[in-house]
């Protein structure tokens, strides 16, 4: 009961936190937005100095732990916003009426908030990249370097950077187009990011999102602006301020107080995944020395038959006893041939090349056809089978584990059949592998593809096929999942490239 009472409490102080938070939220953006209407520049001044302190303090917090994560996806970011900070305060310095640069107009201004928001969106695309790959600092930093300075000359020195803002007209073409280029490059971004997300906590992913998502409404409302102390202007501002704090929610927030969400995810999936190669390795050990050892003893025993049958004359005997034994070898060769088949399917594939399924195919059903013959299986091959672009000793890995398992499993049905059929869609294509046999438990079929998860008849398979499948399709990048109907017929999918 205590235990109960310490969550209940826990979780009734995180919702005071969070409702603390959001209230504290509203009055500090009600305070902002009075301040918008009695002193506009100071607000901005807060707005742009509140994002740039946010974007210092991720190259901060990136920079530091650098040498402590093993993706860098929070390295480039960081180094990006470090150039992005440097550019919004000098944005904020030279907004009209802050003096800093005399005789100067609001184009200044809004050109060098175009430079910075071109900064932030090359960082935020090119960024999910960096989640399965090092970023070199020694190449990154100076080109944010090189491409700031340069904007930054053809503003103060070159003076070639195209108006973005005319007084008394508003804002130009360029700045317009630019801010759509930028949004289009933002939305990009997500895309990246969602494609690839898997490889972020999900709350971290979904506070990214959101922030990019905020920062292209702000990039479309100072779109719409004439007058640089206008409404628009105004919420384009309290938007960033919206993204640059979701920005620090995901990034600062969660690097501090839990730093295993965000700088050490993959450490923390590397043991996850050691853990599960550990329980693999104990089942391996188990199989094989329960079934080697059963197979020995099955030898040992037919050979001890075969040699007391001998001496009694009785050589029926051991012409059964040594048959006996030719089949418990042949066991043996092909359970430590399914063992070498799952070890390298986790290895790295082999050159993709377009092949033919239906030649692969042709000699799988060649290798079975004895087995499929004493069953008397029929079988149902849809005639346009397409080509794959994948490794061809995985493909026929894949093709023949699938088809053994459901020759295996067929059952003893009047018509025993197999139907092996194929869909195309865009660049995949998804094949099944049907049968109408014994079909397979739900709890059981939960787990069919976890290593050494054997069939329901004594002496069916060894249990590696089917994680010997699974790794060999998710080496190409597909996916291989099974549906089944207990007593009437189990279905195996997987998709592969299509060539």
């Amino acid at each position: 009961m205590e235990t109960g009472g310490a969550t209940t409490r826990a979780a009734t102080a995180m919702r005071t936190v969070k409702l603390a938070e959001l209230v504290f939220a509203v009055a500090l953006l009600g305070a902002l937005y009075a301040l918008s209407r009695t002193n506009y520049l100071l607000f901005h001044g807060i707005a742009e100095v509140f994002s740039s302190v946010v974007a210092f303090a991720i190259f901060a917090l990136a920079w530091n732990s650098r040498h402590m994560v093993d993706n860098d996806y929070l390295l480039f970011i960081g180094m990006g916003y470090l150039f992005v900070a440097g550019v919004d305060l000098v944005h904020m310095l030279a907004y009209r009426g802050m003096g800093v640069f005399p005789g100067q107009s609001a184009n200044l201004a809004t050109q060098l908030w175009i430079v910075a928001r071109y900064l932030e969106a090359f960082a935020l695309l090119l960024a999910p990249l960096f989640l399965r790959r090092r970023a070199r600092t020694l190449v990154v930093l100076p080109a944010f370097a090189l491409a700031t300075g340069l904007a930054l000359a053809s503003i103060f020195a070159w003076h070639i950077f195209p108006a973005c803002f005319v007084d008394g007209v508003g804002l130009t073409a360029f700045k317009k187009v630019s801010e759509y280029i930028i949004s289009a490059m933002l939305l990009a971004a997500i895309v990246e990011l969602l494609r690839r997300r898997n490889q972020l906590d999900r709350r971290v992913l979904q506070l990214i999102v959101a922030s990019i998502a905020i920062t292209i409404g702000s990039e479309m409302s100072f779109t719409l602006y004439v007058d640089p102390y206008g409404f628009f202007n105004m919420l384009g501002h309290f938007l960033k301020i919206a993204s640059f704090y979701l920005v620090y929610k995901a990034i600062i927030e969660t690097g501090l107080e839990k730093p295993y969400d965000l700088l050490f995810r993959n450490l923390k999936e590397s043991e996850q995944v050691l853990k599960t190669q550990r329980e693999e390795l104990e089942a391996y050990a188990h199989t094989v020395s329960h079934d080697l050892q059963g197979s020995l003893t099955v030898i040992r025993g037919y050979a001890d038959t075969a040699l007391q049958a001998r001496a009694i004359g009785r050589e029926d005997l051991v012409d059964t006893s040594l048959v006996e034994i030719l089949h418990t070898e042949e066991r043996m060769r092909r359970f430590i041939r399914s063992l070498l088949d799952y070890a390298s399917a986790g290895h790295r594939q082999g050159e993709a090349v377009e092949v033919p399924v239906h030649s692969v195919l042709d000699d799988v059903l060649t290798e079975l056809e004895a087995d499929m013959r004493k069953r008397n299986i029929r079988i149902e091959t849809q005639p346009d089978l397409p080509a794959l672009r994948v490794d061809p000793i995985k493909l026929k890995q894949v093709l023949y584990n699938l088809v053994g398992n459901s020759v295996r499993y067929i059952g003893e049905q009047a018509t025993p059949t197999l139907n092996i059929r194929a869909e195309s869609d865009g660049n995949w294509a998804t094949f099944c592998i049907s049968d109408n046999g014994l079909g397979i438990d739900p709890d059981v079929l939960a787990k069919v593809f976890q290593p050494f998860m054997r069939g329901t008849k004594e002496g069916q398979g060894i249990g590696v096929g089917l994680s010997t499948v699974k790794r060999a399709v998710e080496g190409w990048g597909g996916k291989v999942w099974a549906e089944s109907v207990k007593g009437e017929g189990s279905s195996f999918h997987f998709t592969a490239p299509l060539a």
